[in-house]
């Protein structure tokens, strides 16, 4: 049972890798939600560069649904030109509030790194906000802290 609630599932199950069209729709109703709570400003996202990147193979994108979407973890694919190793660089990852602490947030980070290993994938990378730090959960999973980066906006 996920933390004393009735309705019993196998988190893995629920996880589902799909391409940029079959998880548009939902996206683009979610990212607004998502984009107010770690951002300040105007939404504009670029649908044409996430079916562009889709179609060049370098774009994974993962859902997970409870009779409908409660969250989802895009990742950018690339090949890092210094090293050749295939990384994975997460653009989005979004749970939905009221999923938070069941293990759903746990299962959209972790529960894609199989899957990208056995797509050639050595290494995942998460950004974390400090308005909204997840930092404590990506370090029980193992993640480590290699670089800060320091943006400003111009």
């Amino acid at each position: 049972d996920l933390h004393g609630r009735s309705d019993h599932v196998e988190l893995p199950r629920l996880i589902e890798r799909v391409t940029w069209a079959q998880i548009r729709r939902d996206f683009l109703r979610l990212a607004p939600f998502h984009f107010r709570e770690v951002d300040e400003g105007q939404l504009n996202l670029s649908e044409a560069f996430y079916e562009a990147v889709d179609k060049a193979g370098m774009l994974a994108c993962f859902r997970v649904k409870k009779h409908h979407l409660i969250g989802y973890n895009l990742l950018l694919i690339m090949e890092r030109p210094h090293t050749g190793e295939k990384v994975a660089l997460c653009d989005a990852v979004y749970l939905l509030p009221r999923y938070r602490g069941c293990g759903y947030g746990q299962l959209l980070l972790f529960g894609v790194e199989e899957i990208l290993k056995a797509d050639g994938v050595v290494s995942v990378t998460y950004g974390v906000r400090p308005k909204r730090d997840f930092s404590g959960t990506l370090k029980r999973g193992g993640y480590s802290v290699t670089e800060t980066h320091y943006i400003k906006r111009l």
